[in-house]
This record gives structure tokens, sequence and C-alpha cells, in this order.
């Protein structure tokens, strides 16, 4: 894998030069101190947190031994979040315990709101210190999410299954994000089994040890790399993938989905649309909206006749092939 320079930084553009030069050709970008002048940036601390959600509050946190959320490359591993007071955890993430990367809350657990309303969650009074960014149609975002976590997470090479655009907003800390572009599918082998369910939007590639003998297209992949600083954003465009690494001592970012109002074809677009169509009808017709939704379609599937998964794993192949 080769690291060929850097994502262009801009200052805030005004919503159509972004769409012109960044959405519409799926560019990636970061735009400096875009999240600077929110009340998020002032005020978010242990003791705000602390006052603001509640330290007795139960919080679902991922658990990982080597630093990689989910950890889907460990024999040994369940993936499963597990629960605990948000006191205890924000104790944890502010201390000197080599322990504290070993938890994270993402963005999956804590949903501050699904399309532009407001999810009943203790965590929505975060909201009002967040500003939605003037760069796309309100209408079209999907959703609003909270990640708080220590340094040294690491988040897998993925691309974000819903197909959505993504803004990075780095509230707190500093993260290091690896971004491919979708036309280097090939050499980054999408489709990972584990014990929960198929990721179909992660690398079977572990991106702090690849194996290189099982992978040997990993040599020609090509990435660009950002880093965020507090208050900076980051344009992530759909199905682009990224790996992200926590450099900051405690990371706090919200991030933005939205729907693409002009989108790019390839064999990840073509997967994702087969995909989306097969979930939704597994739910009668209704979207995936949470890991509950994805759980019943995992459990719709494997009640499936053994030939019909067959089959629909044959159809899902032939797309991906398609581009």
């Amino acid at each position: 894998m080769k690291i060929n320079g850097s994502v262009p930084s801009i200052s805030m553009p005004s919503a159509d030069v972004f769409t012109r030069d960044f959405a519409v050709p799926h560019t990636p970008v970061v735009i400096r101190g875009a999240a600077r002048e929110w009340r998020a940036s002032r005020f978010w601390s242990k003791d705000y947190l602390a006052q603001t959600i509640g330290v007795d509050t139960p919080v679902m946190t991922k658990v990982s031994r080597n630093r990689l959320y989910p950890d889907l490359y460990s024999a040994d591993s369940s993936g499963a979040p597990t629960e605990m007071r948000f006191g205890d955890y924000i104790d944890l993430i502010w201390s000197d315990n080599p322990e504290r990367s070993t938890r994270y809350i993402t963005g999956d657990e804590v949903v501050l709101a699904l399309g532009g309303q407001s999810e009943r969650h203790t965590f929505s009074p975060l909201l009002e210190d967040v500003s939605l960014p003037p760069l796309f149609e309100p209408r079209r975002l999907e959703m609003t999410a909270f990640w708080l976590g220590a340094a040294g997470v690491i988040a897998p090479l993925h691309f974000d299954s819903a197909g959505c655009h993504n803004l990075n907003a780095q509230v707190k800390g500093s993260k290091r994000f690896l971004l491919f572009s979708p036309d280097q599918q090939l050499h980054l082998f999408s489709g990972i089994e584990h014990p929960l369910a198929r990721f179909t939007n992660f690398s079977q590639i572990n991106v702090e040890d690849p194996d290189e003998s099982r992978f040997p297209e990993w040599r020609s992949a090509q990435a660009v790399e950002a880093i965020l600083e507090e208050g900076d954003m980051l344009f992530v465009p759909a199905l682009w993938y990224h790996a992200v690494y926590s450099v900051g001592s405690v990371n706090m970012n919200v991030n933005f989905w939205w729907r693409p109002e002009h989108a790019r074809t390839s064999g990840n677009a073509f997967r994702q649309e087969f995909l989306k169509t097969l979930y939704e009808s597994l739910l009668d017709g209704k979207p995936v909206r949470d890991t509950k939704d994805i759980e019943t379609v995992q459990a719709a599937i494997r009640n499936l006749p053994e030939g019909t998964r067959q089959l629909l794993r044959r159809m899902e192949r032939q797309v991906f092939s398609s581009n």
C-alpha cells in the first residue's frame, strides 16, 4: 500500500462551491475550522459530559483488546457491545490507564438524530451544541452520530454501508484518516465473515497486520491521508474506503451522513443498492435503521433455504464484479 499525498484543505466554502468541486465529483476535502465556533468546541469536557449525560446513565461501548473497532480479525472476539456506567467510561477515557483504548462509544450506539428528527436518547442534548453544516440540503440528512474514545483506537478499513456522504467533525482531539477511492475495491477485498454477521462494507485486510500472501493486491492499493485537528471537518464521499486512527488523547467527533444528490457508479454502489433492496424486502419494505433491524435481516436470511442463500450470495458477487 502506498500513500499518495494528502487530502486538500480549504476554509469553509459556499454550498455551491462545495457541491461543484467536491460533492458532485466525490472528492474528499478537509474543511479547516468548520466546527470551531460550535458550543461543543468550547464546552465539551469530561465535567460537561458528566453533567449533561449523567454519570449513572448506562451506555453501550464496543470492546476490543487489539484496539480495532469493530474487531473482525480476532478469532476470540465477539464484537458485541457491552454496557457500563457513563461515569465509569469517562473516568477510564480521561485516565492514564492503558485499558482506556479497549472501549469505545461509537456512532453505531449513539445516534443523535435520524433525518432531521432528534432521537429520544440520553445524548440528544448534545445536538444543541452543534450546527448542521450549510453544505447540503437538510432534507437529505440521514443520520447524526456521536463518537467518544481515547488515543490508540482504530476503525478498520471500510466504507459507510448506507451509501451516504459523510462529514466527520473533529470536536476534541485529533484523528488520522487513510482514504481509498472506490476504484481501489479490487485491491481491498471487501466482505468479511464474522460470527455476528457478514460485514460487506469492511475489508478483509487488517490494515494493522496485512497478510500480503493472501492479499497480494494490497501492495498496489493507493491511499490519500488526512489529519483532522480540533474544529476541522473531513468530507468522506460516499463509498470511499477509510481507516481511522485516534491520535489525540481524548477524541470527540460528530458525523453527518446524507444521501448524495449525484451518485457515482461503481461495483460498491451496485452492491449496496442490491443489499438495500434485499434488506428492505426482508423488513416488509421498511429501511434499515439500526442494529436491531440488521439482526432481524440476518435472522431472516439464516431461515431461508440453503439453495436460496447460495443464490443470493452468487447474485451479490455478480453485482459486485459487474462494474
